[in-house]
């Protein structure tokens, strides 16, 4: 019964991390829309800055969950990807402005706001999914199994994340 709990909790944990981290990549776009458009630009450095945090999170998950393989450190993880998430709404517009002011481009203002932006929680987001599977991993007979299991479920969060935030959080809260 214990088991099932700590992979079901495993499961969640990974499927929020996804959810968020692809709610928050569509929602960027209502931050960035204002200072830079909707361009391609701008989607093109949201999309690639959310890609690069995954590599980088994911390298980063593993690294860490082989050095220390506990439930704190995915839970640390969780709780600074939180932080880095609800920090967006207090700095973005000084950051804008900053970048605007700055003004390295049409080109590069999306991007240097979506690297500062977003960069920081996408990756700390992306290292969940890989302490996860450290964790449950009982026997390297079936890492690939239960690596794959966990990578699923986390696209499965960042699926529900990106509909539930396009089709239902943004048309009703803005």
């Amino acid at each position: 019964m214990r088991a099932a709990l700590e992979r079901a909790s495993l499961f969640f944990a990974v499927f929020v991390s996804g959810a968020v981290l692809l709610g928050v990549e569509i929602a960027s776009s209502r931050v960035l829309a204002p200072f830079f458009g909707n361009s391609l630009y701008v989607w093109g450095a949201l999309i690639g800055v959310v890609l690069t945090g995954l590599a980088i999170g994911y390298w980063l998950g593993g690294a860490l969950a082989d050095r220390y393989p506990t439930v704190w450190l995915l839970l640390g993880m969780m709780g600074l990807g939180a932080l880095l998430v609800l920090a967006i709404p207090y700095f973005d517009d000084r950051v804008l402005q900053w970048v605007v002011d700055w003004d390295p481009g049409a080109r590069l203002n999306p991007l240097v706001a979506a690297v500062l932006l977003f960069g920081p929680m996408s990756v700390v987001l992306a290292s969940v999914t890989p302490i996860a599977v450290r964790i449950s991993t009982l026997d390297v007979a079936t890492l690939g199994r239960t690596a794959g299991r966990l990578f699923a479920v986390s696209t499965v969060g960042s699926i529900v994340g990106t509909f539930a935030t396009a089709f239902v959080l943004i048309p009703e809260f803005g």
